[in-house]
């Protein structure tokens, strides 16, 4: 792993970025059973329910049109995380690069990944189609992250460009966590006890980020050599704290 490369800042976006789950609360819009809703977003927080199964049956049953879209994007921009904004220019300050990586809809992302200051093509979420009059046809089902694999391609994608720091706050994100240099599990929004104990390192502020990253690039400028698995076994050693 090369030091001279920018550090890679990998946001989920749901329930890290935003205070709120975006497919449940388009859910609720839709009249969807509430009782459905808590037991889908349960199986799919807790792992229990397999991250393609989840994506295929949300889509089939939510058919969101262009109108729920434009609902939806305002909803993420007024749900923004307060600190998001400042953390994030903070890191760019540092020379970090920011990505969004998500399985939800690209479109109604945008506006917040803006107002975050996180450029459009470092948004990698899934496209919808529409008819004419706005009506819903299908989402993209050749885009990658329609599976957890796809995760896993996207990150290594951004890989290339340096080392890697995924922030999430599932159990379907700790899958990808042996596929990054850092793992940073966040319990602002949700809090998980199984994302706690298996981070490399686990936050409930976003605030805290920043002196993560500054420890990891300090690790990585004092340690040209020093391997990713090393790095993970002091980073579980020493660092594996709740963070306020």
């Amino acid at each position: 792993m090369t030091t001279n490369k920018q550090i890679q800042i990998v946001f989920n976006f749901d329930s890290t970025l935003v205070a709120i789950e975006g497919t449940f609360e388009l859910a609720k819009r839709k009249g969807i059973d509430a009782k459905a809703i808590e037991a889908a977003r349960d199986s799919i927080i807790e792992g229990q329910e397999a991250f393609n199964q989840s994506f295929v049956r949300r889509f089939e049953q939510y058919r969101p049109s262009f109108s729920d879209i434009a609902w939806l994007a305002e909803a993420y921009y007024k749900a923004i995380v307060p600190e998001a904004k400042d953390v994030i220019a903070e890191l760019k300050k540092m020379g970090c690069q920011i990505h969004i990586v998500s399985s939800s809809y690209r479109p109604a992302i945008l506006k917040t990944a803006r107002a975050l200051g996180i450029e459009p093509f470092r948004v990698c979420a899934v496209d919808l189609e529409f008819d004419e009059v706005g009506n819903y046809q299908s989402f993209d089902d050749d885009n990658i992250l329609t599976s957890i694999e796809g995760y896993k391609i996207v990150l290594a994608e951004i890989a290339k460009l340096g080392p890697v720091v995924y922030i999430g706050d599932s159990v379907r994100d700790l899958e990808v966590s042996q596929d990054v240099d850092l793992f940073v599990g966040f319990g602002g929004i949700i809090a998980n006890k199984q994302v706690e104990q298996q981070s490399d390192t686990y936050i409930v502020s976003l605030k805290s980020l920043p002196a993560k990253i500054k420890e990891l690039k300090e690790n990585l400028e004092g340690n040209n050599h020093q391997s990713n698995s090393s790095y993970r076994i002091e980073a579980s050693a020493n660092d594996h704290q709740k963070t306020f």
